[in-house]
């Protein structure tokens, strides 16, 4: 209880937190960061400024069954940047966002959701969209850049005659 994190997992694997309850942190009461195959069961995490959970930088393979997550200020289960993590079973009420997902493959089945502003969020680009537009943009951006430039010499031409 009130702490920067309630706990942080770093390069962490094969862990189990269970019957813990987790409340009143700064940021997360759980924090991953290239953590995998680690398993949060039946903990009550309520009451952080940011999530209950959050799950970040290639954090996968991880387990979150059967935990209450409540009165957390963004997110109940924050996924960014990670896969392969399966969320069932949980309680999730009166946070902003429930829990929110990354385009890669995550398993969401069988959790309540109460009282959430938003109970499920997407992100709305995987990374090879973002490449795509970003490819599309620059060939525009070359596009345009021709054509300027021969309007340009075609416009000089045209002040010679």
């Amino acid at each position: 209880m009130n702490n920067f994190y309630g706990m942080t997992l770093y390069f962490s694997s094969y862990n189990t937190i269970q019957k813990n309850l987790i409340q009143n942190d700064d940021h997360c009461g759980i924090y991953f960061s290239k953590s995998t195959n680690n398993t949060i069961i039946e903990n009550t995490i309520r009451n952080h400024n940011y999530n209950g959970l959050g799950i970040y930088d290639s954090s996968d393979d991880n387990l979150i069954q059967g935990n209450n997550l409540t009165q957390n200020n963004y997110c109940g289960v924050n996924i960014r940047i990670s896969s392969d993590n399966t969320v069932v079973g949980n309680n999730l009420s009166d946070n902003y966002i429930g829990i929110h997902l990354p385009n890669s493959e995550n398993t969401i089945k069988a959790n309540t959701f109460t009282n959430n502003d938003i109970d499920i969020d997407k992100e709305s680009f995987s990374k090879e969209t973002e490449s795509f537009v970003l490819i599309f943009i620059l060939v525009i951006a070359i596009i345009i850049c021709i054509i300027l430039f021969w309007k340009k010499k075609g416009f000089n031409k045209m002040k010679k005659k």
